[in-house]
């Protein structure tokens, strides 16, 4: 069963040991600023376990963008539909409020790339050897839906 719950009530340092990033000096530290910096947090739970937990930053009071953040863990990929599935919603409730979502990547984080791909998401250049910065309009969400329901 997954879940998807508002909260802040989650052991960072457990999802941040069991995500791909979890190697990376500081990477706790920045989910937890991430987290506190966010409007709103989620935690995705499989089985009442959690599995991935994303944020919403908002750039400025007059930013028409919202900045997204995701972590996830090995559990996604156990559910990689339905979590795809409740990211569509997400986004789609996120881009009635906002005109676009803005985020960055791990340049070597293929599977994130797919996943933003899959939702509409576009790349611009790297800002460095880590960085890939993503945007998804919602003329671009759009597209990729009615795209997917014809290839359905």
């Amino acid at each position: 069963m997954i879940a998807i719950r508002k909260t802040r009530d989650v052991d960072y340092a457990d999802m941040v040991r069991r995500s791909p990033v979890g190697h990376l000096p500081k990477a706790l530290e920045i989910v937890r600023e991430f987290a506190e910096r966010s409007t709103d947090t989620f935690v995705g739970y499989s089985n009442g376990r959690p599995a991935c937990m994303y944020g919403v930053v908002l750039p400025s009071l007059l930013s028409n963008s919202v900045y997204l953040w995701l972590l996830t863990t090995d559990l996604v990929d156990e559910h990689k539909f339905l979590f795809v599935r409740h990211s569509q919603l997400v986004l789609e409730d996120l881009l009635k409020e906002h005109e676009s979502i803005i985020g960055d990547c791990q340049v070597g984080d293929v599977r994130a790339q797919r996943w933003l791909k899959w939702l509409g998401g576009k790349f611009t250049r790297p800002k460095n050897d880590k960085t890939l910065p993503f945007f998804i309009s919602r003329e671009s969400f759009e597209a990729r839906r009615w795209t997917q329901s014809q290839e359905l």
